[in-house]
């Protein structure tokens, strides 16, 4: 029936070498100790220990932390690291990032230390 459908609207299939991505998309939450983040404090403490200490005095960083509707940690992401001077975020990589894992709410971490001289 479908065959026939397509004959009587004139469709003809795609001639040439066409290739395409395949898209999937899967989450698979391995979660071990459930955080809940209840202030900011909380939250300055968790960031503390996740960063990069080696990297804290020389370049700048911005990263991501997910959470979910009870405001459990889904996870973190370090989404860019720059120079002394800048840092550049791909917003489209931030988005991709919190529908991927599903998240509901997004904190977003931007470190810089400015040494004086």
């Amino acid at each position: 029936m479908k065959k026939k459908f397509i004959e009587e609207e004139n469709i003809k299939p795609l001639e040439g070498s066409w290739t395409v991505a395949e898209i999937e998309i899967s989450y698979n939450p391995i979660i071990i100790n459930h955080t809940i983040i209840s202030s900011s404090f909380q939250a300055y403490e968790l960031i503390k220990q996740l960063w990069d200490n080696e990297k804290i005095n020389l370049q700048e960083q911005f990263a991501a932390m997910f959470f979910n509707q009870s405001k459990k940690i889904i996870g973190w992401k370090v989404l860019s690291t720059g120079n002394m001077t800048k840092c550049i975020v791909d917003i489209k990589l931030l988005v991709s990032l919190a529908l991927h894992c599903m998240c509901t709410h997004v904190m977003i971490v931007h470190y810089v230390k400015r040494m004086l001289m």
